[in-house]
């Protein structure tokens, strides 16, 4: 082959790799951008992402007394032996531990 054919020869490759490079770093951007997608969907259904929780969480705060640095709220949570035993497994170092709630609260807030 001819020193210009060689030359054509290694162009062609160098760009078909930045070819294949592009195209992966594409791949990855659609893919983030999919899953940004999703999380804005979650917080939709989650709550109006224009309206502004703090007022809410104020007003929530004041009506229970939480905020009340004498406050007891939540202590019957995280004396419960379910909570003690999943701190315990935090504390020394299971990664994939998940502590899950279901249901409602145990007192309603009016």
């Amino acid at each position: 082959m001819n020193s210009k054919g060689e030359e054509w020869d290694k162009a062609y490759q160098k760009l078909d790799g930045r070819n294949s490079a592009c195209g992966q770093l594409k791949s990855r951007v659609e893919s983030e951008l999919q899953r940004t997608d999703a999380n804005i969907a979650i917080l939709d259904w989650i709550r109006i992402r224009s309206e502004d929780p703090e007022p809410v969480h104020q007003t929530l705060m004041e009506r229970t007394g939480i905020d009340d640095p004498t406050s007891i709220a939540g202590n019957w949570f995280l004396e419960t032996p379910e909570f003690s035993s999943w701190i315990y497994q935090i504390r020394e170092g299971a990664v994939n531990s998940v502590f899950w709630l279901r249901g409602a609260s145990r007192y309603p807030i009016y």
